[in-house]
């Protein structure tokens, strides 16, 4: 595998057969990832060493480009864990023994440290205070629209007479079109569009989109 790495160091080109046979057959199987095109992608992630993963590009039958990058995919594992962090490393059987693994939707000690250090960083920011802020965590941007789409339905409604006590229009605010780093990652270079072409209309809201821009929205 030393001699992938070189390659794929000065980003060099090798011949598949000349690859472990079981790569060659992840290589030219033509079973990569499906794409949203009904296609598959032409890479296959090697190995991962330190902060580079090393991929290997189909060109042809023959020939493939080997490349290394940054793990920047944003995997669960990653962005928990981290990406081969060696102060991480040998602390790590400890945390995984000792730590409670548990959801959002039960409270602990490490959750109560990680909600303080992130309302920190928000009033940091913005110049406001911590108590200002309330956090919970989703496990994808969906969620977390669905779950502020709630928040909105249920704020002045009585669930025992279904009266809704509100009289203005709600507005929900969301970005959308490739944010929070994606414009830059992996969605953009496989071409997932509906990952860049806005938010589907909510039934009952006024939907306003505006793409990269926010001069204006307080007019809306």
């Amino acid at each position: 595998m030393d001699k992938v790495w070189e390659a794929g160091l000065r980003k060099g080109k090798l011949e598949i057969q000349s690859l472990p046979i079981e790569l060659q057959s992840c290589v030219s199987s033509g079973d990569g990832v499906a794409d949203h095109y009904g296609g598959r992608t032409n890479f296959t992630f090697v190995e991962q060493r330190d902060d580079r993963i090393l991929i290997l590009e189909k060109i042809d039958s023959d020939y493939a480009q080997a490349h290394t990058a940054i793990n920047m995919t944003g995997g669960y594992g990653t962005g928990i864990l981290g990406s081969a962090i060696n102060e991480l490393a040998s602390s790590l059987p400890e945390i995984v023994n000792r730590s409670v693994t548990t959801n959002d939707e039960f409270h602990s000690v490490e959750r109560r440290q990680l909600v303080s250090n992130i309302k920190k960083m928000i009033a940091s920011h913005t110049g406001s205070e911590e108590d200002q802020w309330s956090i919970t965590f989703t496990s994808t941007g969906s969620e977390a629209m669905d779950l502020a789409l709630q928040l909105v339905y249920l704020e002045g409604l009585n669930l025992t007479t279904g009266v809704n006590s509100r009289h203005k229009k709600d507005i929900v605010l969301a970005c959308h079109g490739a944010w929070h780093g994606w414009s830059q990652g992996p969605n953009q270079l496989l071409d997932r569009k509906q990952f860049t072409e806005g938010v589907p209309r909510i039934r009952d809201l006024e939907v306003v989109f505006r793409l990269f821009a926010f001069k204006g929205v307080e007019k809306i």
